[in-house]
């Protein structure tokens, strides 16, 4: 099983093609299949279940075809270790884990090299998948007063990714359930139930529970835990409780999201009617108009956005409107920062240079990303650099050190590589690697340089 498991294919067909057919190719190895994202989740099977398998793949191209190693945690991978456990995928590097065991956690990485050069696949960070059990799973009676709001609390259990946390209602003997649709009951994030105003409408059947749940969408399995049966008390001052709105829960005053990922702000209120009270959602004082993306949830509680974007940067707001005269409306503040690792706006593509013809290549790699990325330029897995030896001048070489250094062949200025008066020691495996404090882009590509065709 594979989490974030999007494959990229990155191939040049037509620089490959102009590679191959000329007499003594040499190509480099470049990666053409590996892990879009970074971490792969995987399932430890149970006592007396079948093992879940699972593979981090690891494919390049070259001429001649490239050998693989893997290492883990920063060591070398040695397979022989595992016996038929976990095997590599021939022709190329993939690794299976047939009998996935809690040992194989780890941040794992994948090389391949020719004597051309060396390509660096990105770390996969290998996590094992779990959803343990409730705490606390019992039967607990909860009285509450009519017309005033009510919150049921529920602790999420320890899981891996962390579990979906929402109430239903569960059928004691049958197990039949039924979820929770009602303008009046919100879910938080953090899994607790409000109630706006209780009303003896939500007294359940005889053997009905309100049942808190936990579910784990990778492992495809829920956990049951505490579940409740709720009595109702009138009190004296019920109509006043009913129509006095109060805040129950508001998202954090600041809160950082990440580009991509997706956003919701919650905003729940309880003590009033809800066919006459409703939420307006602001952002920088202006009101928000709904798409696709972004949109209301929760019966307008919370305000979901989709695919967060840097634009959706700003101080948010939710005011509570009530039709009533007797209350006033409220408001609260939201303020939204939005980061984002490292991504790609153009990267380099792969060259064939024409040998004694091609006089200069030039790559260019723009990247965005806040905070602003730093571009680090690597040749065969190494920081790119320039000897500064008398007897290398005109060489290219690699070091384990960054370089900011300008010589007569090679320039790198900021985010382009330009290489002049190309030589063979140049052909090799190249790469782009865009970091800040969040994370990295990462981007290979090769030059190679061949000799002019010839036509009989």
């Amino acid at each position: 099983m594979l989490c974030k498991s999007n494959i990229r294919l990155q191939l040049n067909l037509f620089t490959l093609l102009l590679a191959l057919i000329h007499n003594g190719s040499t190509l480099p190895p470049f990666i053409i299949k590996q892990h879009d994202g970074r971490e792969i989740l995987y399932k430890v099977a149970s006592k007396g279940n079948h093992p879940k398998p699972f593979s981090l793949l690891c494919e390049a191209a070259g001429d001649p075809m490239p050998r693989y190693r893997w290492t883990k945690n920063g060591e070398h991978f040695n397979l022989t270790e595992y016996g038929n456990r976990i095997i590599m995928n021939s022709p190329n590097g993939t690794l299976t884990f047939l009998v996935p065991k809690d040992e194989d956690e780890g941040i794992y990485q994948c090389f391949a090299k020719n004597k051309h050069g060396f390509a660096t696949f990105s770390p996969l960070i290998v996590r094992k998948s779990y959803l343990e059990g409730f705490k606390d799973d019992s039967i607990q009676v909860v009285e509450a007063v009519a017309g005033r709001p009510l919150k049921l609390e529920c602790k999420a259990p320890n899981a891996y990714p962390p579990a979906s946390v929402y109430w239903m209602i569960q059928t004691r003997g049958s197990g039949e359930i039924q979820s929770i649709d009602d303008a009046r009951k919100t879910v938080d994030p953090d899994g607790n139930l409000w109630f706006i105003s209780v009303s003896d409408d939500d007294v359940l059947k005889s053997g009905e529970y309100y049942t808190c749940a936990a579910s784990s969408r990778f492992r495809n399995e829920y956990k049951l835990g505490i579940r409740v049966q709720l009595k109702v008390i009138h009190a004296n001052n019920e109509k006043e409780e009913k129509i006095t709105p109060i805040v129950q829960y508001v998202s954090a005053p600041s809160i950082v999201s990440l580009r991509g990922q997706r956003t919701e702000l919650f905003c729940i209120y309880g003590g009033s009617d809800p066919l006459h009270t409703r939420v307006i959602w602001k952002i920088n004082g202006t009101t928000i108009n709904y798409d696709k993306r972004i949109k209301e949830r929760n019966f307008g509680k919370s305000l979901l956005i989709r695919d967060t974007r840097i634009l959706d940067r700003g101080l948010y707001s939710c005011e509570i409107i009530s039709d009533s005269k007797e209350t006033a409306n409220q408001s609260s503040l939201i303020n939204v920062d939005v980061l984002a690792e490292p991504y790609f706006i153009s990267y380099p593509q792969s060259i064939v240079a024409i040998e004694n013809q091609t006089k200069v290549v030039e790559f260019t790699c723009e990247v965005r990303g806040l905070p602003e990325p730093t571009i680090i330029w690597t040749y065969n897995g190494r920081v790119l650099n320039i000897t500064t030896s008398n007897d290398n001048d005109n060489e290219l070489v690699t070091s384990t050190q960054s370089s900011e250094i300008s010589r007569e062949r090679l320039s790198i200025v900021k985010n382009k590589l330009t290489i002049k008066d190309l030589m063979k020691s140049d052909i090799g495996n190249y790469g782009c690697n865009a970091t800040n404090n969040l994370g990295f882009a990462y981007r290979d590509f090769y030059l190679d340089i061949v000799k002019p065709q010839t036509f009989s």
